[in-house]
């Protein structure tokens, strides 16, 4: 069963707080996330225009009611209309029109604005053009970023983290992965990112101390089992924090997910660690077992699992790939690895860009992927010339190079109604991202 979401009544005192978390939940921007707070705290109700279903809608009632919100779930039947207006009338009376926004006009809006002081106004064109539903529509992604100013971070972050011998690297990431996502915008909406310097460093050195732990564990069992031991012991311990790698790296896509947000609504990634290091255990197996055969099923597989269980707010993305459609294309590139001494592999990792990013899909359309073979290589040659020349100086503007590239090249085909997504919040913490740290393992899905 569906339910519309209407909030009653308000007991709360911060009126900015409040309407962040109506902001983020619903997709509101801060303004009228403001408007309908005061409204609400004047006793008259405000309901959500589109139904949710039974679990989000109690997701909705149990987040909004922990904020003073005071919430009704109304079920739809055969008599509810699918008119906005009509809605809002129904909730509102006639003394109490519904505006362009889907909200109800609680007398002057004007009034509402004046009271209203600490949510700045938001330009509400952007978000019109985003919840349009109707023809077909290319979204662009832009990459705003300039390596003059990524440089002086960077450089900044290099002297912190020489005199805190390594302890500021933490900080130092979360600023460099701050700018580039805060630098990115969709449709002209910015992302955000949320994570912080200390989260990352609790997370490493909890993982660190389990490392500590471990190794003289491992060290008191060969006392314990006496000479000979170390042969055993040693590689046990080295392949079960092998296959536990998996498992981390599903904790870390976790925690930058939810640590990122567009528009308000947060990202987030429900994969269960146990099947990432089933599929990843087999997956490897099976590649040995064929003699690399199997590896562009692997892909495909490994993929499907890290997109499908990405979110963005309660909506999730789909993965449409298969192996046998790579198979083909990689038996060519492994024989022509030998003949082109490996010059081949951006043509390589262009394709299966391309490949992948046009089989996932949000909503009712696709990724798109336009990035050449030749403009690969001609991206990587002259990042790797920046890296020599400038002795590692360049590092920023190669970091800059690949994210316009990237930018450039990626698009999203098709209509996108952004008021179906409402905020889905997922806890995550940094102990995964930290130990992948620990253990200096990249986190990349190909």
């Amino acid at each position: 069963m569906n339910h519309y979401i209407s909030l009653n009544a308000w007991s709360g005192t911060d009126v900015n707080q409040a309407a962040f978390r109506l902001a983020t939940m619903f997709a509101l921007t801060q303004k009228e996330a403001g408007q309908v707070v005061k409204q609400v705290k004047k006793g008259i109700p405000w309901r959500f225009a589109n139904p949710l279903d039974n679990k989000n809608a109690q997701n909705v009632n149990h987040y909004l009611s922990n904020q003073g919100f005071s919430v009704e779930l109304i079920p739809i039947d055969g008599q509810e209309s699918n008119s906005m207006v009509e809605t809002a009338n129904s909730v509102y009376g006639d003394d109490h029109p519904a505006d362009d926004t889907g909200m109800g006009a609680t007398g002057s809006g004007n009034d509402l604005d004046d009271e209203f002081d600490g949510v700045p106004p938001t330009d509400t064109a952007v978000d019109q053009a985003m919840v349009a539903e109707g023809p077909h529509k290319t979204y662009k992604v832009e990459f705003h970023g300039v390596g003059g100013e990524l440089f002086r971070i960077m450089f900044v972050n290099s002297i912190l983290t020489i005199l805190t011998l390594g302890i500021y690297s933490f900080w130092a990431k979360t600023k460099v992965r701050k700018y580039t996502l805060d630098h990115t915008s969709f449709n002209k909406d910015y992302f955000t990112y949320h994570g912080t310097g200390a989260e990352l460093f609790r997370g490493a050195a909890f993982f660190s101390l389990i490392l500590i732990l471990v190794g003289v564990g491992s060290a008191g069992l060969q006392m314990y089992l006496g000479p000979g031991s170390r042969e055993i012991v040693e590689p046990v311990v080295g392949l079960v924090v092998l296959l536990l790698i998996p498992a981390l790296m599903v904790g870390a896509y976790r925690y930058r997910l939810t640590r990122t947000s567009l528009r308000n609504i947060r990202f987030s990634f429900r994969g269960k660690r146990g099947q990432a290091m089933l599929n990843y255990f087999v997956g490897y197996l099976l590649t040995l077992f064929t003699v690399g055969l199997y590896y562009p099923f692997f892909l495909a597989k490994i993929k499907k699992f890290w997109v499908e269980n990405s979110n963005f707010g309660n909506q999730a993305f789909h993965y449409t790939g298969q192996g046998k459609d790579l198979f083909g294309k990689f038996l060519l590139f492994v024989l022509l690895f030998p003949l082109t001494a490996g010059l081949n592999i951006p043509w390589w990792q262009a394709y299966l860009s391309r490949y992948n990013w046009s089989h996932t899909h949000f909503g009712s359309g696709s990724f798109k992927f336009t990035a050449s073979g030749w403009e690969m290589f001609k991206l990587q040659f002259g990042n790797l010339l920046i890296l020599i020349f400038t002795l590692g100086i360049g590092f920023a503007w190669v970091v800059c190079r690949r994210q316009q590239f990237l930018a450039k090249h990626l698009s999203f085909e098709g209509a996108i109604d952004m008021n179906r997504v409402i905020q889905d919040m997922q806890k995550s913490g940094a102990f995964s991202e930290g130990g992948l740290d620990a253990l200096d393992i990249p986190l990349d899905f190909g």
